[in-house]
């Protein structure tokens, strides 16, 4: 998965660096992703899911309600809310 964090205001210059990981859990609403970026809790982020071996991905817009350092220091767990 891919996920690139939405700016506050739409005119601002301000890019975050896109997150890549893995999902390590999904449901209804939401998935839990590891990944190598922190994001800012309730930001918007805008994510491409990645199935295995297909070249397309699955876009959606996502919501940070959580966030978990991963103790090693190598990226965090990331809960993100599915918005579409």
């Amino acid at each position: 998965m891919r996920g690139e964090e939405l700016p506050l205001l739409e005119f601002s210059q301000e890019r975050k660096p896109t997150s890549r990981g893995w999902i390590q859990d999904i449901g209804t609403g939401g998935i839990c992703f590891v990944g190598d970026e922190p994001m800012t809790v309730f930001a918007l982020v805008r994510c491409e899911i990645v199935v295995s071996d297909t070249a397309v991905g699955i876009p959606t817009l996502m919501q940070v309600r959580w966030i978990q350092e991963i103790s090693t220091g190598n990226g965090c767990k990331i809960g993100l809310k599915f918005l579409i």
